[in-house]
């Protein structure tokens, strides 16, 4: 090599040494330059407050790459401590959102050609083999998972979907970031204040430094200049457009997916008397060939009501009452309201108490109607979004009302009681819609919401076609059929969802 060659080699490496550290100080000319992508303006505020503060909390709403930021964090921090004593370690409530940040990372280290290999067990490895990045899985994430990680050169600690996050992981996390060196990163929807998340913006935390991701900050919303083939997957209006149409603008899934903002008070009611007057002040027209829907909340205790309501082109009404009485005298009053109201469809509690008194009003139907059982733990049809097929039907029942679809009762103060109280939280591992149990209610108010359980049967939308022998089935009985005359002839979903 001559002297030439070897003075622009040590220019060149100059330079390069330089550009690399600059990258420790620039997250987003690090992303642009060794993968590619453009962070726009939110999201290089999230990289450069992590810079500056250490500690970010951001809650987030939902469409504007917070999971993506995340990632392009966690490989930056790899990349640019490669060669020294460092550690990233990330988290997540269930395992489907872990798996989305170590998809993207996976994705960063390929179109990256960065340093080592990544595992399938979410381990990222070195050229040395040592440990750069690792990803907790939920049966892990706990205290003590996280002890032992201090590195010299620091320890990077993000938490996706934060809320879902318990106090012992939040503990964990603090103990590992002690260090000058140390980051932590907490991103998430805001779904629920009464979580370690929540305490944050609850208690004002000073040891965290506080930002809000609005669905409204997308470029796409906003016109920030954005390369087009990277805007695909962030919100969009005609989205927000659409969920103020589905969940309304006062809905808790309005306010945590769309605004980034927690609920205003600890407990929050699911029908709001904004979406109650609106039922009350809509006026819908029974058509003249159509047939009701009976739903039918059946009573379990000496004080409960057996509770009927009449759903009918979108006009919800109370039907009639009553208790202390038993399964044969309960199910013969049922048959006679279908009867003398020529009813389409009976829906019935289908479990417990509910069960018997099924399969009594199925038999005295005498194929005048339909017998379908309602089970409200079961599967909803989007578990990320309801926890069961409870939330599912009350939630979408409400979105309905809010949009002028039914019709309910002015005088029915009752019912208007019960779905004024009904509370709905996102404390489980998906941080999915999750509203009051009958039990829970009961143990609260001591009496179970008998009318609001009927209504909702009553008022709810099947997806399946009630005559379909499969809608029919009962949880625990089965039929017979061959493989091709099932795949051809039943299409429906095994649930009344």
């Amino acid at each position: 090599m001559s002297i030439l060659d070897a003075m622009r080699a040590a220019s060149a490496q100059l330079e390069q040494d330089a550009l690399n550290e600059r990258y420790k100080t620039d997250i987003a000319l690090w992303a642009k330059d060794k993968l590619g992508y453009t962070l726009w303006s939110k999201q290089v505020e999230i990289a450069n407050a992590l810079l500056k503060y250490r500690r970010v909390a951001v809650k987030s709403g939902h469409g504007v790459g917070k999971s993506f930021v995340a990632s392009i964090i966690i490989a930056w921090w790899v990349d640019t401590r490669k060669n020294v004593d460092a550690l990233a370690v990330s988290t997540a409530p269930v395992q489907d959102q872990l798996s989305i940040i170590w998809g993207y990372l996976r994705d960063h280290h390929n179109k990256g050609n960065l340093t080592g290999r990544i595992t399938l067990e979410n381990d990222w490895r070195g050229d040395d083999e040592s440990s750069r990045a690792e990803g907790r899985k939920p049966s892990n994430t706990n205290q003590h998972a996280f002890q032992g990680r201090h590195r010299r050169q620091g320890v990077l600690a993000v938490m996706d979907e934060s809320c879902g996050i318990p106090q012992t992981i939040f503990t964990g996390v603090n103990a590992i970031t002690t260090g000058r060196f140390d980051m932590a990163l907490a991103i998430g929807n805001p779904d629920d204040i009464n979580t370690p998340f929540g305490d944050i913006w609850k208690n004002d935390s000073q040891t965290w430094h506080k930002m809000t991701l609005n669905s409204y900050d997308s470029p796409n919303i906003t016109g920030e200049p954005f390369p087009e083939e990277d805007s695909g997957g962030l919100v969009t209006q005609k989205w927000i457009d659409d969920m103020k149409l589905e969940w309304g603008e006062d809905s808790p899934m309005f306010k945590s997916k769309v605004l980034g903002e927690f609920s205003e008070s600890s407990t929050s009611t699911l029908f709001t008397v904004g979406t109650l007057a609106i039922g009350r002040y809509t006026e819908l027209a029974i058509q003249q060939d159509s047939r009701p829907v009976i739903g039918a909340d059946i009573a379990r205790m000496g004080e409960d009501y057996t509770v009927l309501y009449t759903f009918q082109d979108g006009v919800l009404r109370f039907l009639d009452k009553w208790s202390k009485t038993d399964t044969v005298e309960t199910a013969a009053r049922i048959i006679k309201h279908a009867h003398d109201l020529h009813a389409k469809e009976v829906r019935i509690d289908g479990v417990g108490l509910g069960a018997g008194v099924y399969d009594q009003v199925a038999r005295g139907s005498e194929g005048r109607f339909e017998t379908i059982g309602i089970i409200g733990n079961a599967a909803s049809s989007d578990i990320d979004k309801w926890i069961n097929a409870r939330a599912e039907m009350y939630d979408e029942v409400r979105r309905r009302m809010f949009q002028g679809q039914i019709d309910i009762d002015g005088d029915d103060t009752q019912l208007g009681k019960e779905l004024g109280s009904l509370e709905y939280h996102f404390k489980n591992q998906r941080s999915s819609l999750q509203i009051a149990s009958k039990e829970e209610i009961r143990l609260k108010t001591g009496k179970s919401p008998d009318y609001a359980d009927a209504a909702m049967y009553a008022a709810m939308e099947l997806s399946i076609d009630p005559t379909d022998p499969v809608a029919k089935l009962k949880p625990g009985e089965s039929f017979e059929t061959s493989p091709e005359d099932f795949l051809f002839a039943y299409e429906s979903v095994i649930s009344p969802f």
